[in-house]
């Protein structure tokens, strides 16, 4: 089964936030999936989707690359593993997530660490990295809040896949359905962009290649009353190799990097009140001029 998610290319000045996650149970007993129509749910989820005022989420990705060269033997190794939690808050324009990444090459006696914080009020966003902010004002600040709705851009590529009603399954004590979710191709296309496009030449990829001959898997909890997504998780697996390049072995250096994602998110506070207060010390930031870099969306709009 094809799977994404995802999560965010965040710009020059922000990390990307990924939003889907690896396969797993979810954590309440599970029961026969009920006789229910996985056409209705798509809709009513995709209803309420549009109408989610505010929502905090959770991301846990790891992404690990091997890198292997089939003339002399030899590979390279690197894994990230990132995890990210924030708000958001459309009514008041307000959106804040903090983020870390780990990255460790070979066995991880080489690693690097980088962590981040993203506030953004009205029209400004404001990054910390270290002890450092930077701060840019958006142009087009109304554009930037319609792209920013997690639970939308996730339940929106449910939509365009094909989904089977698995069973039901509690999620933090709440009754959900649990959806096995197969992606068309296109989807799977903006998946692996999101998630790897900043390393790897995905534009120049034979994605149907890849699309058929790697492995994914992705499931999603929709909640039973308010028919929101309440988590979703994927892990995929793919091989790139000269024939996914549409190159020979010799125009790579006979070189094949096997590729494995698995990322979980989750999304509660629904419509509730979510308190989203920017630091005091972010107000003296440096001010940087905008551009359609630095004003990327903060959130994944089309991963799963």
């Amino acid at each position: 089964m094809k799977s994404l998610l995802l999560p965010a290319l965040i710009g020059s000045i922000l990390l990307a936030v990924v939003i889907s996650g690896c396969f797993e149970k979810g954590n309440g007993p599970s029961i026969s999936a009920p006789n229910v129509n996985p056409e209705q749910i798509k809709a009513l989820s995709l209803s309420a989707a549009k109408n989610v005022t505010t929502y905090k989420f959770s991301i846990d990705t790891t992404q690990n690359m091997e890198m292997i060269n089939n003339t002399s033997g030899l590979t390279s190794n690197v894994t990230m593993i990132t995890t990210a939690k924030g708000a958001t808050d459309f009514k008041a324009k307000a959106a804040s997530v903090t983020q870390a990444l780990n990255a460790y090459q070979g066995q991880g006696t080489n690693s690097t660490s980088v962590e981040s914080s993203t506030y953004v009020i009205n029209d400004t966003i404001y990054v910390k990295f270290g002890n450092n902010w930077t701060s840019v004002k958006m142009p087009e600040a109304a554009q930037f809040w319609e792209s920013q709705n997690m639970v939308l851009a996730q339940t929106d590529m449910i939509n365009a896949s094909q989904v089977q009603v698995a069973d039901t399954e509690a999620v933090d004590g709440i009754s959900c359905y649990r959806l096995k979710v197969n992606p068309t191709l296109p989807v799977y296309a903006a998946i692996l962009s999101e998630h790897v496009g900043a390393v790897l030449p995905v534009m120049y990829m034979n994605l149907t290649e890849l699309y058929n001959s790697g492995t994914a898997d992705w499931t999603a909890w929709i909640t039973q009353d308010t028919h929101l997504l309440k988590k979703s998780t994927v892990d995929v697996t793919f091989t790139v190799t000269a024939k996914a390049l549409g190159a020979t072995p010799a125009d790579i250096g006979n070189t094949e990097i096997k590729v494995n994602l698995a990322s979980t998110s989750d999304f509660s506070y629904f419509n509730s009140p979510v308190q989203i207060t920017l630091p005091p010390e972010a107000k003296s930031s440096t001010v940087m001029t905008a551009t359609p870099a630095t004003t990327t969306p903060v959130s994944a709009s089309s991963a799963a």
